[in-house]
């Protein structure tokens, strides 16, 4: 079984979080979290995994994280948009899929005549 790339990012970025940007990212997320579950994240990782289920951190929605960063860990800053610009984004997808698709019926059409 294949890991997710994304879940191997996160869990490395969550390793080098220490309490104090724990702290700071949980008050940063005041208002797009309920309280509730931002006191149960003691660990970055529980506060991913909060976030994901919240739909503030996907593969493809990485802002919200490279918001928290920006604040006080530029070093992780910069690894999240190296790790962004390793894959295409969803509009750039849509163009290749559109591309392919009008390319096969094309050849097909050029073929069919």
């Amino acid at each position: 079984m294949l890991l997710r790339p994304f879940l191997v990012f996160l869990e490395r970025l969550a390793k080098e979080i220490v309490s104090d940007n724990l702290e700071s990212f949980k008050f940063m997320l005041r208002g797009r979290i309920p309280d509730g579950l931002l006191e149960e994240c003691s660990t970055p990782r529980q506060l991913f995994t909060c976030m994901m289920r919240n739909n503030l951190l996907e593969e493809n929605k990485l802002e919200v994280l490279e918001e928290l960063l920006s604040v006080s860990r530029e070093d992780l800053l910069c690894r999240v948009k190296d790790f962004r610009s390793q894959f295409p984004s969803s509009g750039e997808v849509a163009f290749i899929i559109l591309f392919l698709a009008t390319f096969c019926y094309e050849e097909s059409v050029f073929f069919n005549s």
